[in-house]
């Protein structure tokens, strides 16, 4: 078999129009596959579903499905549509998220596994984690070996037992350039955004495992002992369902966070960019993460980073960003006092991220998920 004429079909029909860490890096990864020409690729995609198309690679081939069947109906394996596709195009390889997995019999199956948060207790209701983990339990049985985004995720999987002895490669998420913020005045943007002095922010989805309402009290406690008017706190995320809620009534029920905090919602690509660039600082106060998508896009920005004490984010930062255990209020207001008043401290973190962001690249990840196709292929 010569290095360009290995068939592999990838599963995108998980993926939704949500900003999220699984479609920037089916974009990023895949992107810099194709690049390489190693390997003949194929999307498929939910047709006009997540809007993804327009952003893939032009060299990845692309099937569409028009909806993908109930999940219900998924778990019997067959009705899978990627895995119709796979056969469809007799691929050699399907490469697969965390979904119910078919019987591939005669072309290898890789998993990918992002993290494993519904094996949390702290995270994950019962009757979802029972659910959840036998379900993955069977898609390591069907899976040829298993591609993890981080060597956290890797030993989290060694640990549970659920490794089954299947071969297991690291394949590390990376920064993408960050999209042009946009054209309108960025201080008009903020204005509008609400954000009327020097502020931190945190970005991402407002659900419990970000460990929001820790912050909303250490910035409290924070802000109303600084000497000077404190820096706002900016959350930009989707703020639909419990956790959204959560949030903006611990804000309700505090006069220094109504204040000094600003929920911006949903933001673009764009306006991402703009946030990033402004702030003061980055703060990422999560329980639980695979990677930390987030940390890699302030750290190409020159952002300083103060972050959870949390293996992925240890992982991600290196020594490159202030850590702080999620579950202690002292310890997160202490990083944040730092962050408000030490100039040279922020310099020191914006230097020494820009540095660390460079051992992460989409094209030695795209090598090291080639090696590993080849590896159950050659």
């Amino acid at each position: 078999m010569t290095r360009s004429d290995l068939e592999v079909v990838v599963d995108g029909t998980a993926l939704t129009t949500e900003p999220s860490g699984a479609r920037t890096r089916f974009l990023g990864l895949y992107g810099a596959v194709a690049a390489r020409c190693g390997l003949r690729l194929t999307a498929v995609l939910r047709r006009g579903g997540a809007g993804l198309e327009e952003e893939l690679d032009p060299r990845i081939g692309v099937k569409r499905i028009f909806r993908p069947p109930p999940p219900a109906l998924r778990l019997f394996g067959p009705l899978h549509p990627a895995a119709s596709a796979a056969r469809r195009t007799r691929a050699d390889l399907f490469v697969a998220e965390t979904l119910p997995l078919p019987p591939e019999p005669g072309r290898p199956t890789l998993l990918t596994l992002h993290d494993l948060r519904f094996l949390h207790a702290s995270l994950t209701p019962r009757h979802r984690r029972v659910f959840a983990s036998r379900l993955l339990a069977r898609n390591m049985r069907r899976a040829a070996a298993v591609v993890t985004v981080s060597q956290s995720i890797a030993r989290e999987l060694h640990a549970s037992g659920l490794a089954a002895g299947r071969p297991l490669y690291v394949v590390p998420n990376a920064p993408s350039p960050p999209a042009p913020p946009p054209v309108e005045s960025s201080s008009r943007i903020l204005e509008e955004l609400g954000i009327d002095r020097p502020f931190i922010v945190s970005l991402g989805r407002l659900e419990r495992r970000k460990n929001l309402l820790a912050l909303l009290d250490a910035y409290e406690t924070a802000s109303q002992g600084s000497q000077t008017r404190a820096p706002r706190l900016v959350l930009a995320g989707s703020s639909g369902g419990p956790g959204g809620r959560a949030v903006r009534a611990r804000i309700a029920r505090s006069t220094a966070l109504r204040r000094g905090v600003v929920l911006t919602g949903r933001v673009s690509e764009g306006v991402k960019t703009l946030l990033l660039g402004r702030a003061l600082a980055s703060v990422w106060p999560s329980l639980y993460e695979g990677f930390g998508f987030g940390l890699l896009e302030a750290m190409i920005q020159g952002i300083p980073l103060a972050c959870s004490d949390i293996p992925a984010h240890r992982e991600v930062a290196g020594g490159s960003a202030l850590f702080f255990d999620p579950t202690d209020r002292a310890q997160a207001t202490a990083v944040l006092d730092r962050l408000f008043c030490d100039d040279g401290l922020r310099d020191h973190l914006a230097r020494s991220g820009l540095e660390r962001v460079k051992s992460f690249s989409w094209e030695r990840s795209a090598e090291l998920f080639e090696e590993a196709c080849r590896s159950l292929v050659d």
